[in-house]
């Protein structure tokens, strides 16, 4: 990592370990990307991601029914926006919003109707983000 000037950035899933990880390795070195379907699916994922937002550093934002990895658009599950919103405006995170959405299990068989859904959804969690960034200034 030091060498390439490059994050190593696991996903969420065992938030032990990765906070074991986090406790070896400074922020420089290792960072976290954040699956919030994976996080639903969990059922304590915000809560997690809570205790190391500080360490954010890329997003694979979907949604989901908590049973399952759907990859849906955003805001067609159960994860909970405003609250995820909430951390990432508060985290270290700079970037833009990533979705990691596919069109398969979103019920959405249209392929227009399905980009313009996660579009749609994209630009609202966006401006819930920026909203709560202003909040906080």
């Amino acid at each position: 990592a030091r060498e390439r000037n490059i994050k190593v950035c696991p996903e969420n899933g065992k938030f032990d370990a990765i906070k074991h990880v986090f406790s070896l390795y400074g922020p420089e070195y290792v960072g976290l990307c954040y699956d919030c379907g994976h996080g639903n699916m969990a059922g304590d994922g915000l809560d997690d991601l809570e205790s190391v937002k500080d360490r954010l550093v890329c997003t694979h934002l979907h949604d989901n029914d908590s049973h399952g990895d759907q990859h849906n658009p955003l805001f067609t599950g159960t994860v909970d926006w405003p609250r995820l919103a909430s951390i990432i405006a508060r985290s270290s995170y700079e970037k833009c919003i990533s979705m990691e959405v596919t069109q398969p299990l979103s019920g959405i068989e249209d392929e227009t109707e399905f980009l313009k859904t996660a579009f749609e959804g994209g630009t609202r969690f966006s401006e819930m983000v920026e909203q709560a960034r202003q909040n906080i200034g």
